[in-house]
């Protein structure tokens, strides 16, 4: 579960079911919360509702914060595949990502 709470009161604004236990720090854009889970999803979330906006499906667990780009509109995120993802819009309604192989 991902849960919303009152930093005043403590009180739970809303919670949702996700897959998998969060293990990445949220990221707040204008309007939308993005974060990752063990169970490889990242998630775009309506911060005043809950609601998923989408969920976008990595090769592994993704336990770092995602980073929104300066515009807030593009969102880049790595996982324990090694890889970086970038996704283009994050207003979009579905989520296309693109991962890139580490170079060493």
């Amino acid at each position: 579960k991902f849960f919303c709470i009152d930093a005043s009161s403590g009180a739970i604004i809303w919670q949702i079911d996700v897959s998998g236990a969060v293990s990445s720090s949220a990221t707040l854009g204008s309007d939308l919360l993005f974060f990752g889970t063990d169970a490889f999803y990242l998630y775009a979330v309506e911060a005043a509702t809950g609601a998923v906006s989408w969920s976008c499906l990595a090769k592994d667990a993704i336990t770092g914060a995602p980073t929104l780009s300066s515009d807030s509109k593009s969102l880049y995120f790595g996982a324990a595949d090694t890889y970086m993802y970038g996704i283009t819009d994050v207003y979009s309604t579905t989520c296309t990502a693109g991962g890139v192989e580490p170079s060493y």
